[in-house]
């Protein structure tokens, strides 16, 4: 059984809707019912998440904040499974394409300073303006990836 990408990320913020955004380490205050039917709150659990993960959880953020819809998540985290795999640090061998957008840094100078390229959410929010720029939403920029193998 596979089990879709968004999917995962909503139950995640579905868990732990507070996440103390951190380098490495989520710390969570995890709210379980008791054996009595009460409510209480455990001590805090941590939750070591990897980089992609942690990009995804911000970049699903941002994305509503920039107005795309929820059903556009499936796409963009599609599109930049294939740029990046969703690691800042991604860079094209081939051409100056880097971060988790694959921003061409030769075109795109604010995406060439060392703060940008180790940022992802610079770069996530950069990649989301890009994509609302040129096609419109995410699932527009994907269609045009499937065609040319690039947006």
């Amino acid at each position: 059984m596979r089990v879709l990408p968004g999917l995962v990320v909503v139950l995640i913020l579905w868990m732990f809707p507070s996440p103390a955004w951190g380098d490495e380490v989520f710390d969570l205050d995890l709210g379980l019912p008791d054996f009595s039917g009460g409510y209480s709150r455990p001590t805090d659990v941590d939750v070591e998440l990897d980089e992609p993960t942690r990009n995804q959880l911000l970049a699903l953020r941002l994305m509503l904040d920039f107005g795309f819809d929820y059903g556009e998540w499936d796409d963009l985290t599609e599109l930049w499974d294939r740029e990046s795999d969703w690691l800042t640090g991604a860079a094209n061998p081939r051409s100056s394409a880097r971060g988790i957008p694959q921003a061409m840094t030769s075109l795109y100078p604010e995406t060439q300073s060392e703060e940008w390229l180790s940022d992802p959410e610079a770069q996530i929010r950069w990649g989301l303006e890009y994509i609302k720029d040129r096609y419109g939403t995410p699932s527009a920029a994907l269609a045009h990836h499937d065609l040319k193998n690039w947006y």
